[in-house]
């Protein structure tokens, strides 16, 4: 009977002829490359999926011979299916398959076990079936040798006989060197796997220790976080209280000086009612005397007043009082001594008119003085980003640091720089604004680079006009990845906007001389610093500037009444009063 199925591996993957269901006793019979004398062969019914039966094959003179597990060849198939075999190299410390083996195996319709007559024996039926095989194929040689020689067929009986004893011994000889092999080859795999048993407890170990003490760090390391984070917020609830009585105390500020300008208001009133009552007086120069000096004292109150708010008005404010009492006190002279002439009152006329210009220069140089002596509200700020909410569009006073700075207003997007990187630092939380000049977006990112090269996206969609959003991670600068069109310009501003603002820039690199500071000034109302390197700045508040603009509408309110007072003054005594 041939029960050999051969295969020769000429490439990794090879293929077998077909068997056919429910054959057992098959033994594949492999040739090609030289295996070792016990190889580990793996049989399986799916190439990809499921587990696999092994079996020891053994080597002999190049040829390698493994039996084909009778399970999956009874295998309960209704359609051809295949058993696939790999060939499984292993040593010390690895293990290979080298090659598959495709055996197709046919489909069949289910022998009947000859056990399940009760009257027959199985094994006797094979016994049975071998015994009448072998008398058959006897009788077929013994019929042809007859033919031949009736001789003969005696020297080929005996010689078939010690042919079949010498066939048996080499037989039982194969048989106990294959069992002797496949004891061996089991008893190395068995060590081998108590080996491997105990490296990989030895590393699970070693593993296991690793992670543990990496969880304690880690656990350290978090309550240090949850440390820092508790002082943090008592940092953070400090600065909010901090900031709330800031805006308590400004809020104070702003009341008072509502107040300050209140009153102001009343005081512009009441020398308004003094100049009526001034100009409809027709009793004597004493009551217009009385008038006016009310008047007067009525201006020396108001004086005194703004001069409490701002030290330099003062003196301002004293001058132009000054320059009213000479003038009441030179038409009193007049109206005294040449009451009754008319060549007096037109000197007296004259002098006031003189009076007049000389109080209208004195005036003059002072509100110069005011601009050039009132000492301006200078502030400080520091860092690599500065962000200026009050400036007043007037030259910087100091400006220190290294390298290039950038000033601009509150628009720091220059769309020229695409995909270019900008230095503007930025903590997480901070919100921007990006808006269009009106017309609608092509879409695309401001993209923002993090402390550690993270990337920070701020989108805005195409057709949308304004975005605004708070980043999450603290930056150190950004790229413009912004779509365009013709027409279309962004505003990109911190906080909040409305409004859109060209971009406008200085380009400044430090140090810098005191003739090139005359020439760098602030924005107004916002202004923006940057620069890759450290940088200081000393700049005018936009306080002075409302402050002066403050000073000039008081001061020439009183200019005016003090005019509107001698005009009335000159008219009394034309009249002859």
């Amino acid at each position: 009977m041939n029960n050999i199925v051969s295969v020769k591996l000429d490439s990794r993957y090879a293929s077998t002829l077909g068997v056919w269901q429910y054959d057992y006793g098959q033994v594949l019979r492999i040739t090609g490359p030289e295996l070792p004398p016990a190889v580990e062969v793996q049989f399986s019914l799916d190439e990809k999926s499921g587990e696999t039966l092994s079996r020891v094959g053994t080597t002999v003179d190049g040829v390698t011979e493994v039996k084909i597990p009778d399970e999956l060849l009874t295998h309960s198939a209704t359609s051809n299916y295949r058993i696939y075999a790999y060939i499984y190299l292993t040593d010390e410390t690895s293990g290979n398959t080298k090659y598959e083996i495709t055996i197709p195996v046919r489909v069949r319709s289910k022998p009947t076990s000859p056990a399940e007559d009760p009257e027959t024996d199985p094994d006797l039926f094979r016994e049975t079936i071998v015994a009448v095989n072998a008398s058959a194929e006897r009788a077929k040689m013994a019929e042809q040798n007859a033919k031949e020689s009736a001789t003969e067929a005696g020297k080929y009986a005996a010689s078939a006989s010690e042919s079949a004893v010498t066939a048996e011994k080499t037989k039982e000889d194969a048989l106990r060197k294959v069992g002797e092999k496949k004891r061996e080859a089991i008893e190395a795999i068995q060590n081998q796997e108590e080996t491997s048993v105990g490296k990989i407890t030895t590393h699970t170990d070693g593993e296991i220790q690793r992670i543990q003490n990496q969880a304690t760090d880690s656990k350290a390391g978090l309550e240090q976080t949850i440390t820092n984070a508790g002082v943090s917020k008592e940092e953070l609830d400090e600065s909010i209280q901090t900031a709330s009585d800031t805006k308590t105390a400004l809020d104070k500020s702003v009341e008072l000086a509502g107040t300050a300008k209140t009153e102001l208001d009343m005081s512009i009133r009441e020398a308004g009612t003094a100049k009526i009552a001034l100009n409809e007086s027709t009793e004597t120069a004493g009551t217009v005397q009385e008038t006016l000096s009310a008047a007067v004292k009525q201006a020396v109150a108001l004086d005194t007043s703004l001069g409490e708010e701002i030290e330099t008005g003062t003196q301002l404010k004293t001058d132009l009082v000054a320059s009213g009492e000479k003038a009441v006190q030179d038409i009193q002279a007049v109206g005294s001594e040449q009451l009754g002439k008319m060549q007096a009152v037109a000197e007296a006329f004259t002098a006031d008119r003189e009076q007049v210009a000389i109080n209208k220069k004195d005036i003059g140089s002072l509100k110069e003085d005011i601009g050039n002596k009132a000492p301006a509200i200078i502030k400080k700020a520091s860092g690599k980003t500065i962000i200026i909410n009050d400036s007043s569009n007037l030259p910087i006073k100091i400006l220190s640091g290294t390298g290039k700075i950038i000033i601009t207003g509150k628009n720091i997007l220059n769309v020229k720089k695409k995909n270019e990187f900008i230095p503007f630092e930025a903590k997480a939380g901070t919100l921007f604004t990006l808006i269009t000049n009106g017309e609608l977006s092509e879409g695309g990112n401001i993209l923002f680079i993090g402390e550690n090269d993270e990337y920070v996206w701020f989108a805005i969609d195409k057709g949308k006009t304004r975005v605004s959003a708070k980043i999450g991670r603290n930056v150190k600068g950004y790229k413009n990845l912004l779509s365009t069109k013709e027409g279309l310009k962004y505003c990109f501003s911190v906080g909040e906007n409305d409004e859109y603002e060209e971009y406008v820039e200085q380009v400044i690199t430090a140090p810098v001389d005191s003739e090139q500071l005359k020439a760098i000034h602030t924005n107004y109302p916002t202004t923006m610093l940057t620069s890759e390197n450290e940088i200081s700045v000393e700049y005018v508040a936009d306080t002075e500037a409302y402050i002066g603009k403050r000073i000039k509408e008081e001061n020439q309110s009183l200019q005016k009444q003090i005019l509107e007072i001698q005009n009335a003054l000159i008219s009394q005594k034309i009249s002859g009063v």
